[in-house]
């Protein structure tokens, strides 16, 4: 076994040495820093101290009335956003005051017009009259169970029409029937209708009873 070189010892105590100084000096380096830094900045007496913001906590726990009307419209929108407000609300219809259900008989017997051009609404209105006539109850008036059945004895472009007029526009029988007739056999047609009976012609081999 060999032995050790004295050289060797030397250099690395030398080395151990020399980091040991270079350790010491950068701790003296970092507390010197610290110490300047700490006596820059300002003590605790000298710093004036915000009073904290007073929280008012109060034992009513209703919510403020802007909040409340916020809620309120809100409710009242939902509301007016459901099928019955606003099916009620839309109908041209405005009915008497008082229970009136339909039967079930009654609407299938009802006449049906569907405002084509050579439907008659004259004769529509007479079979209308005679089925609610005779299947009127009797705790019921007759002007009511007209306002209440006549809807369902139009379909198609009846129906639409109908339901196109303005909310709460009718609240009697008779401004019903008037502004159905308006509409379905408006004056134009009543024109034609007289100009044709005036300009009539026998035909020749036509007797005078068939003219």
């Amino acid at each position: 076994m060999s032995r050790a070189n004295p050289s060797q010892f030397y250099q690395l105590d030398s080395e151990l040495e020399r980091n040991l100084r270079q350790s010491r000096r950068r701790h003296e380096l970092r507390c010197s820093t610290k110490g300047a830094l700490s006596s820059s900045e300002p003590t605790i007496e000298s710093v004036p101290l915000e009073s904290p913001p007073v929280i008012n906590i109060s034992s009513d726990p209703s919510p403020e009335p802007e909040i409340q009307e916020d809620r309120m419209e809100e409710r009242t929108i939902r509301e007016l956003a459901s099928p019955d407000a606003a099916i009620t609300q839309n109908m041209c219809i405005q009915y008497p005051d008082g229970e009136c259900e339909l039967k079930a008989g009654l609407i299938h017997l009802l006449p049906k017009f569907y405002g084509l051009v050579g439907e008659d609404p004259y004769h529509h209105l007479k079979e209308f009259h005679v089925v609610c006539s005779s299947m009127r109850p009797t705790i019921v008036t007759e002007e009511h169970i007209k306002l209440k059945a006549f809807p369902f004895s139009l379909q198609d472009a009846a129906k639409n029409w109908l339901y196109c007029l303005p909310p709460g526009s009718i609240n009697t029988w008779e401004t019903l029937k008037r502004l159905f007739l308006e509409k379905f056999f408006p004056a134009s047609r009543v024109a034609a209708i007289r100009k044709d009976i005036y300009g009539i012609r026998q035909q020749e081999r036509e007797n005078l009873h068939e003219y």
